[in-house]
């Protein structure tokens, strides 16, 4: 895919690649982003990561004391 997809005005590629075993059932896949500072610079590679949403981090819910055991008299 090509389109600027950083906001910097110079178009990128989003390339996506995909390694097999050829015995056995492992496989993966990566997204990567090829972009480049100017349009007659050479590109590099980055992270597709960086064009996910940022998401806020969740705080763990605050746990409730242990109710108070009555003694008994």
């Amino acid at each position: 895919m090509h389109a600027d997809l950083n906001g910097d005005g110079i178009e990128d590629m989003l390339v996506s690649t995909y390694e097999w075993s050829i015995t056995g059932t492992l496989g993966y896949g990566h997204l990567l982003v090829l972009t480049r500072k100017d349009a007659r610079a050479m590109f590099e590679v980055m992270s597709a990561d960086i064009l996910l949403p940022r998401q806020e981090k969740i705080s763990p819910r605050p746990r409730l004391p242990k109710p108070l055991r009555r003694v008994s008299e």
